[in-house]
This record gives C-alpha cells, structure tokens and sequence, in this order.
C-alpha cells in the first residue's frame, strides 16, 4: 500500500499535491516492477515544535526533491523563523525564512538548507533555534 501527497499533507493544494504526486510516482513503479530497495540513507529528524518531516530519509541516488523543498508540521505560529540543521553534533546551517510557520499548516524550507549534510554521516536535525546541553533553545 502507497500513501502520498493529500493522504499525509491533507491541507496541501491540488496543484501542489499533483506536482507531489508526481515526484513520488516514479518510485512506486520501480517498486511495482521488482527494482532492487535503494541503499539506506541518511534519517531527517524533525525537533520540536515541528511534528514530522518529509521526507524522512535522503539517499545518494533519490531524486530531487519535489518542487525543491522540504516539508515540515509544526506547533507554533513563528513570524521569521529561523531554521537550524545539524548533523554529528554540529550545525550545517542556519538560515531565517522570510515567511511564517504556522500551525494547521504545511511549512515549506528551501532544500539549500541541506547543503553541507553528508549521506554517510548521521542523522540530522531540522528545528528553529541554537543547539544547547538537553536541546534546543527557541530563538525568534
């Protein structure tokens, strides 16, 4: 069974849920005829306030991703947040957005975020703040 776009991000427009859908599709047929399971990857780790991630794993070999962003649930109307990625105990980047997270909401960042992440290291964690003893600290 295969769930995607509006069955998991159901507040998503049509056009973007089609665009989604879309990018997901190609993976589902390779599934469909027998492909080989890609290779583990690297696991994204949503910190609170937001609930979840998606995608959850990047791979070497995986696409792009759709519309060439991240998507993320969150608890918390923030003005300008700012977003904070780290991997192995060290920030990757930290980048404020020019537009609000709000709860109800699906909150859209920028794949660049990702640039520096290694798909053999760790996981890595996206949240809004600066890394501190016994995690984070929001910072707004």
């Amino acid at each position: 069974m295969f769930a995607a776009e509006n069955l998991l991000h159901p507040v998503n427009t049509a056009d973007v849920a089609a665009l989604d859908g879309k990018h997901v599709a190609e993976q589902v047929i390779n599934h469909l005829l027998g492909q080989p399971r890609p290779a583990d990857g690297v696991r994204l780790l949503a910190d609170a306030p937001f609930r979840w991630v998606s995608p959850q794993i990047l791979r070497r070999q995986d696409p792009a991703l759709a519309q060439g962003r991240l998507l993320l649930w969150n608890d918390e109307f923030v003005r300008f947040p700012k977003i904070t990625v780290c991997q192995d105990g060290r920030t990757i980047t930290r980048r404020t957005l020019a537009w609000p997270a709000a709860p109800g909401r699906v909150f859209r960042i920028p794949s660049g975020v990702l640039d520096g992440v290694s798909v053999t290291g760790g996981p890595f964690h996206i949240g809004w703040g600066v890394e501190a003893t016994g995690g984070w600290v929001p910072v707004r």
